[in-house]
């Protein structure tokens, strides 16, 4: 009963955030008479209580031998499963710390940029009321609607730059896109082999 469970959830790989994976795996079981009121909580529930088990039953077979025994089909589906689960926690632990560490380095730029072109806006106005209302006379002729206020050009200053990041930071996911297919890619095919090398022994130790 736990190698079909086990064998579909290799198969479906059910550990996206969603949950939606489990439900899949629970889906696809309940053809099967022993399964047919399986729910997804369950298969989420045994998958990690065997989980947990194998690695308590290898720690003390370690321990006690100082070496692995022979592994059953049953263990190395689990070695498998942990081998996929752990490197989608990884991929996703990674992933949120470069998110933040981003937002970080971006919000302090912002801030920098901000004080900046504060500081740019108050010389300029300290400029102007310098010169006072006797400046020459090519400043009357420009209407006093058209001339732009500091607040204006803080606003265009900010909102050019935060324009600007948005597209690097666009730029960026996309390359990340890439990159994260073409490491699923090369996972899937690695994991495409070790299926068929587990087949191929469930299919001899059958005979």
């Amino acid at each position: 009963m736990d190698l079909h469970l086990l064998r579909q959830v290799l198969f479906d790989r059910p550990f996206e955030k969603s949950g939606a994976g489990w439900k899949r795996v629970a889906d696809s079981l309940r053809c099967i008479e022993q399964f047919s009121t399986l729910e997804a909580r369950r298969v989420r529930e045994r998958t990690n209580l065997l989980i947990e088990q194998f690695k308590r039953t290898q720690n003390i077979q370690q321990a006690k031998s100082g070496e692995e025994e022979e592994l059953t089909e049953k263990d190395h589906l689990l070695l498998e499963i942990i081998g996929i689960k752990e490197s989608i926690e990884n991929e996703e632990m990674g992933e949120k710390s470069q998110k933040k560490k981003k937002d970080e380095v971006e919000q302090r730029k912002r801030a920098v940029e901000i004080r900046a072109a504060a500081m740019e806006s108050r010389k300029r106005k300290q400029s102007e009321d310098a010169a006072g209302p006797s400046s020459s006379s090519s400043e009357d002729v420009v209407p006093s609607s058209k001339k732009k206020k500091p607040n204006d050009l803080l606003l265009e200053l900010v909102i050019k730059r935060q324009v600007e990041k948005r597209e690097e930071r666009l730029a960026e996911l996309e390359i990340r896109r890439q990159e994260l297919a073409l490491e699923r890619e090369k996972f899937e095919a690695a994991s495409a082999e070790r299926n068929a090398f587990l087949l191929l022994l469930h299919k001899f130790s059958e005979k």
